[in-house]
């Protein structure tokens, strides 16, 4: 699959993301984990049965479409379509395939969710 970042433990059994290439802000010694989150929740990701993904967090999920797992507001499904959508002209935001009637389920339109590494997958909060 390949997954492309450095992760750590955050105290709470998930795992955030630094970007180890990026250097520390000035007057600190320690950089803060980078809270990664999908772009805003709309009526029409809902209807569409997907949640977009911005650039600087596509970094947590594979750089090629696959299959992988999301937990959802604490519900998992495995076989999620990830989809990078790398666009010939400029790159677009992500997209992550989750069944229509699931996201009607569990969601309204809201603000972005936040995005976790976990084993398989990522857990959207």
């Amino acid at each position: 699959m390949g997954w492309d970042m450095t992760a750590q433990r955050d105290g709470l059994g998930d795992e955030t993301v630094t970007d180890s290439a990026a250097p520390p802000k000035s007057g600190s010694l320690l950089m803060p984990a980078q809270v990664l989150r999908t772009q805003t929740v709309t009526a029409g990701d809902i209807e569409k049965g997907g949640i977009r993904v911005p650039g600087d967090s596509k970094r947590l999920f594979p750089r090629d479409q696959a299959r992988i797992s999301v937990e959802l507001l604490g519900e998992l499904f495995s076989e999620c379509l990830w989809n990078p959508k790398f666009g010939p002209d400029k790159a677009r935001s992500g997209r992550i395939s989750i069944p229509q009637a699931d996201l009607q389920r569990l969601l309204r339109p809201r603000g972005p969710l936040r995005i976790t590494r976990i084993e398989g997958g990522v857990r959207l909060s």
